[in-house]
């Protein structure tokens, strides 16, 4: 590519010299590349930041809900019997006689096998006779981050 040149009108010779030489963007080409490669794996990261948490808070969302669906169905139902808990089970007999069950397989919480939860990691309850309080442990697995567990505890009457 050739250079421009501004010339002076007395001698006819270049006084400052114009444009660019080949070599001069190239190197400007070979720059902005590489920050334009800086910034898109810059963007990447934060797009995939965003949809992992996302993705962690709609889980979040579902923890929730199933720990809130435990509690109104243990409480409006009001369990004739102390609700009984063993391996990733919890299991009582409402006042009409009914025996619903909670029950964490292959990662899903359901209950009466209708699925309520999904990602769960873990299901565990106790229930301590002198305070008649059922404690519910929820685990649940999150995108690039650790297992939560959602624990709340449930006044038995």
């Amino acid at each position: 590519m050739r250079a421009f040149h501004i010339f002076s009108p007395s001698n006819n010779r270049c006084v400052i010299p114009c444009g660019f030489t080949l070599i001069e963007l190239i190197v400007a080409l070979v720059i902005v590349g590489l920050l334009g490669a800086f910034v898109f794996s810059s963007y990447t990261d934060v797009v995939a930041g965003y949809v992992a948490s996302e993705q962690n808070y709609y889980k979040t969302q579902k923890a929730e809900f199933a720990i809130l669906k435990i509690i109104l169905e243990l409480t409006n139902s009001k369990p004739s019997t102390i609700p009984t808990c063993s391996s990733n089970t919890l299991s009582y007999t409402n006042s009409s006689s009914t025996n619903s069950s909670f029950t964490l397989s292959d990662s899903n919480l359901t209950l009466n096998g209708s699925i309520i939860a999904q990602d769960v990691s873990s299901f565990s309850c106790s229930y301590d006779d002198t305070l008649r309080l059922l404690t519910i442990s929820l685990g649940f697995t999150f995108t690039n981050a650790p297992n939560q567990t959602f624990t709340t505890a449930i006044n038995i009457r």
